[in-house]
């Protein structure tokens, strides 16, 4: 991906909401980064009570919820964080997103938000395979998404040997943090001005919602 951060405004007028997507390369399931990167996205956005809805929602009330996803496909797939602010707060609500993972990639996480999120994604692995279609839709995942054979069946077990030093390994060489695509779905004229001034921002294109 080329470098910088490139906004693409979904113009719809007269919106009170906005819907924020603000995503980047994550990594393939084959790659040294990948579960490093599901640990530190569990404890950035991937629970209700990590770092970036606590921050967005808990503290500061700018979208009704906040949340990060690393997603898996059979090439190097996305890394996405998503808000939905009211149009008044959406500058805010973007730009505070955008510090925090800045902050994230050049700090990773703390010791306690390691164990929280190993907890979490250990615990949470049971619901995972408690039936047979589970069971077998990761037999297909692994055929189909060319996945490590034991991608699945020593999740677990590859998750326990996380460390905060491999997650921030991982954020630096696995993940394209220096370069963001942003989707808004806005009222162009009301936040363009505004967009234009969030620092590294190389191109902000906008186009009717009713053409996308």
């Amino acid at each position: 991906m080329p470098g910088g951060r490139r906004i693409l405004i979904v113009d719809k007028p007269e919106r009170s909401q906005t819907q924020i997507a603000v995503a980047t390369l994550g990594s393939h399931p084959s790659e040294r980064a990948h579960v490093p990167l599901i640990v530190g996205n569990t404890a950035f956005g991937g629970l209700f009570s990590s770092r970036l809805n606590e921050e967005v929602r808990g503290k500061r009330g700018l979208s009704y919820g906040a949340s990060s996803s690393l997603t898996v496909g059979r090439t190097r797939d996305l890394w996405a964080m998503h808000t939905f602010p009211a149009a008044k707060d959406a500058v805010a609500c973007l730009q505070l997103q955008l510090d925090l993972f800045d902050k994230w990639v050049a700090s990773g996480i703390t010791q306690d938000e390691l164990r929280r999120s190993k907890s979490y994604l250990k615990k949470s692995h049971a619901f995972e395979i408690d039936t047979p279609s589970k069971r077998l839709d990761q037999v297909l995942d692994v055929e189909l998404l060319d996945l490590p054979k034991r991608y699945h069946s020593h999740f677990v077990e590859h998750v326990g040997k996380v460390e905060r030093k491999d997650i921030q390994s991982a954020l630096k060489h696995g993940l394209a943090h220096d370069s963001q695509v942003i989707v808004i779905v806005a009222t162009a004229k009301e936040l363009r001005p505004q967009l234009a001034r969030i620092p590294n921002v190389v191109s902000i294109e906008t186009v009717p919602f009713d053409q996308v």
